[in-house]
């Protein structure tokens, strides 16, 4: 921010430059748009923004200090409509959730598959497939 602020002062005493410029001209013409300009950069402060949106001057720099205390003194929470807490919990308690409905699928393929083996050993009985029979 010092060089914009440097940038800042010196574009503010191109006027003066500008009127020295005047006094040490011979030629009318020039002197006419010197004039002129110098008017116009008297009326007119210089002033830097972002694409015009917002003026780039210390107001900026001290709302982004006070924004950034704010952030260091503030916990963030994201909730899903404040039902619950999105956080590494919600993350913890999916896994977990998608873990044990995995190991009790596994333990049911296992026992089907054990029920069959059994069946086939002892002879022709109901049989339980998780496959369909063919058409």
């Amino acid at each position: 921010m010092a060089s914009a602020s440097l940038i800042y002062s010196r574009a503010n005493r191109t006027a003066a430059i500008v009127h020295k410029l005047i006094s040490n001209t011979s030629d009318i013409e020039v002197k006419e748009e010197l004039k002129i300009f110098s008017l116009k950069l008297l009326h007119r402060k210089v002033q830097f923004t972002a694409c015009g949106f917002f003026p780039l001057d210390f107001t900026l720099l001290h709302s982004l200090e006070v924004f950034s205390l704010q952030l260091l003194h503030r916990k963030v929470h994201f909730t899903a409509c404040g039902i619950f807490p999105l956080d590494f919990t919600l993350l913890y308690s999916i896994f977990g959730a998608v873990t044990t409905y995995l190991v009790i699928l596994i333990q049911f393929q296992l026992s089907i598959e054990h029920d069959n083996k059994v069946s086939d050993a002892t002879g022709p009985s109901l049989r339980v497939s998780m496959t369909p029979d063919p058409i």
